[in-house]
């Protein structure tokens, strides 16, 4: 996925993470604490984000989504269950909870979805930077 964050003097910033994500569409990834993006979401936590395959044919090729990104910080139980979440996804082994606690060069993020939107055709059904609000939740 592709993230969008904003830095401390208002630039727009974008960042490429592999990811993985949860039934409740938590998503999570690793990056260093001083990448510019993780130091973003400690200032200002409203992120945006899309997910797509580009090399798909079908209309709705791109996920986009906004939501508030933070760092999962020493919670052990939230931090190892995130890690359980992005290894699996990998599958691979999963790293020991250590590599994600303070002082490591690695933390884990989660972003928690607000809003979701899919991409829309425009009169000619030609795809273009249309947007259609989708309920992705089951309530």
């Amino acid at each position: 996925m592709h993230i969008s964050s904003v830095t401390s003097d208002g630039m727009p910033w974008i960042s490429p993470v592999w990811f993985a994500y949860d039934a409740d569409f938590h998503f999570y990834w690793t990056s260093s604490p001083e990448s510019q993006h993780s130091k973003n979401f400690t200032k200002k936590p409203d992120i945006a984000f899309v997910i797509y395959n580009s090399s798909a044919q079908s209309e709705n090729w791109g996920l986009y989504v906004k939501a508030k990104a933070y760092e999962l910080g020493d919670n052990k139980e939230e931090l190892q269950k995130a890690i359980n979440i992005f290894y699996k996804r990998k599958n691979i082994t999963a790293r020991p909870i250590e590599d994600f606690l303070d002082g490591a060069p690695r933390r884990m993020y989660k972003a928690i979805a607000e809003s979701f939107w899919v991409n829309d055709y425009d009169k000619n059904r030609v795809p273009a930077d249309l947007k259609i609000e989708v309920n992705l939740r089951n309530n």
